[in-house]
């Protein structure tokens, strides 16, 4: 739906790239902002020690590691927070993030994105020398 309101939003075709209109309207894909509500979200259960859910946490991380091939643990939230951590490059942060790392992890998110709208315009033939 947002690819569809920023292309009506362009007046461009259904068909147009999806990078390219992201790139036009200096916009960052949804996903974009899920990872950080959900790094957002970690923040708050990892700093409130007294809560049941960081008690839970702490289980489920220690269960984790000790099941980590196990399927129904690869669908945990917590699970996919790890792997956002590692896929950003911030896994020796995931056991001491603060909110103080609040800005480097909205940062890591965006340039990852940039990194990755670069390649595929580099790549996409339709889209030479127009970025």
């Amino acid at each position: 739906m947002h690819y569809k309101f920023c292309k009506y939003l362009l007046e461009v075709k259904p068909s147009t790239s999806n990078y390219a209109v992201l790139g036009e309207l200096g916009r960052f894909p949804l996903a974009s902002l899920c990872k950080q509500r959900a790094f957002f979200e970690y923040l708050k259960v990892v700093n409130d020690y007294n809560s049941l859910m960081y008690t839970v946490l702490k289980e489920q991380y220690t269960l984790l590691l000790c099941l980590r091939l196990n399927t129904f643990f690869k669908l945990l939230w917590f699970n996919a927070v790890i792997d956002m951590f590692n896929n950003l490059g911030l896994s020796y942060l995931f056991n001491n993030v603060n909110n103080d790392h609040k800005e480097l992890l909205t940062q890591r998110i965006k340039d990852q994105f940039i990194q990755q709208w670069h390649d595929v315009i580099a790549h996409q033939s339709k889209m030479n020398g127009i970025f």
